[in-house]
């Protein structure tokens, strides 16, 4: 599981390629995914180790480029969202028919496989539903735990919740470059950069928007 996505992604290049070579001519590859999960950055000191996933974060696909480049594959990957949080992504889509349920049927959490039921308090899963919130879309997600402040009373599982809502408290002090940079290197381009950045803040900003309105003091 811990190479499934350098799987897809090769997955997604091999047929790129092909149509490259049908066409002559580059093909794009896009990766989206929301800039808030890409970079990943920690959300606590103690959590900048590898079981953090980033196979979306820049500079891990500018590697991945590099080495298309190298070897001359005629494949771009891009991520369209990298600068856009998940709510965002939401707002766009709200007033499209059928959207609501569509994406009630998605699943994000990281823990699903165990109990195939979503448990509403992972970090994937509040980035999920701090992004319905966002977006003014009702989400009918089928939660383990819907009611997120409960979480806080069961010691076992509120470690993500508790992450979460440091990482959100920090956004007042923290040198937000700094913090970003802990889970690697960024682009050099200043505006690309800024635009990273940013979207960390207000990804954050969403989350601790839901937290509090739904009990919590953040």
């Amino acid at each position: 599981m811990r190479t499934r996505s350098f799987n897809f992604i090769a997955f997604g290049v091999l047929a790129a390629q092909a149509r490259s070579s049908f066409r002559n001519g580059v093909t794009e590859l896009l990766m989206p995914e929301n800039g808030l999960i890409a970079l990943n950055a920690p959300l606590t000191p103690r959590r900048i180790g590898s079981l953090s996933t980033r196979t979306t974060h820049p500079h891990f696909l500018a590697s991945v480029q590099a080495i298309l480049t190298q070897v001359g594959l005629e494949v771009t990957i891009r991520n369209p969202y990298e600068a856009t949080t998940k709510g965002e992504m939401v707002l766009r889509m709200a007033s499209y028919p059928g959207f609501e349920r569509i994406a009630s049927e998605t699943v994000s959490c990281g823990k699903w496989k165990r109990t195939n039921r979503q448990c509403g308090r992972c970090v994937p899963c509040l980035i999920r539903r701090a992004s319905f919130y966002a977006g003014a879309v009702d989400d009918k997600t089928d939660y383990e735990d819907a009611d997120i402040a409960q979480v806080m009373s069961d010691e076992d599982n509120r470690d993500d919740l508790v992450a979460m809502m440091t990482a959100v408290q920090r956004l007042a002090t923290e040198n937000i470059g700094r913090w970003a940079a802990r889970s690697g290197p960024l682009p050099i381009d200043p505006q690309r950069r800024s635009d990273i950045l940013d979207v960390h803040r207000r990804g954050l900003t969403e989350v601790g928007n839901f937290l509090r309105d739904s009990g919590l003091s953040v």
